[in-house]
């Protein structure tokens, strides 16, 4: 079975892991090697743990007990896993929006999790975060990869524009916005 549950301080490294892989593997076909190797080799920022935890960030989750054999270990040994009290868990994916600014922040999926609807999964519930907090529309701004994930949504785009990454390489990107 596959949920969503709040983000913990232990979910952090994993939540990190997966961000650096969609960046490799699923960026690359719209970005130059540099590009994808400087965003995804950037270090974890320093508040990171912090502004997960004070936004409310949520992780897709899929519980061992669902999973053969070979998954539980796996999910036990080198993926980043957790147990939350008796039911050990696999990490998917993780997203967050900032309420106060109206924007979804962030969704990434595990490349290994990708159609599997956790990207969805989990856009779905930002949107009822989003709704909850009085937010009327929600805006993002989209990797040139992730533009149809999120026309599917509903969202729409705006016209190209680019964004200063804290390493100080420049990204095209895609304003989207989707009224709630």
């Amino acid at each position: 079975m596959i949920t969503t549950r709040a983000v913990t301080s232990q979910d952090v490294s994993r939540i990190w892991q997966i961000r650096t892989d969609a960046i490799l593997e699923g960026c690359s076909t719209h970005y130059t090697r540099y590009e994808v190797q400087t965003w995804a080799g950037s270090p974890m920022p320093e508040a990171f743990t912090e502004v997960l935890l004070s936004l409310g960030a949520i992780v897709a989750v899929e519980l061992v007990d669902e999973l053969s054999v070979e998954q539980v270990a796996e999910a036990l040994g080198e993926c980043g896993s957790n147990i939350q009290g008796d039911t050990p868990e696999k990490i998917l994916g993780f997203g967050f929006i900032d309420a106060a600014q109206c924007r979804l922040e962030a969704v990434f999926v595990d490349p290994e999790a990708v159609g599997m609807g956790i990207g969805k999964l989990l856009a779905i519930e930002l949107e009822v975060q989003a709704k909850k907090a009085g937010v009327k529309t929600l805006s993002l701004s989209s990797s040139l990869n992730a533009v149809g994930f999120y026309k599917k949504l509903g969202f729409n785009a705006g016209d190209e524009t680019r964004w200063r990454h804290p390493t100080g390489i420049e990204l095209m990107c895609i304003p989207m916005c989707k009224l709630l």
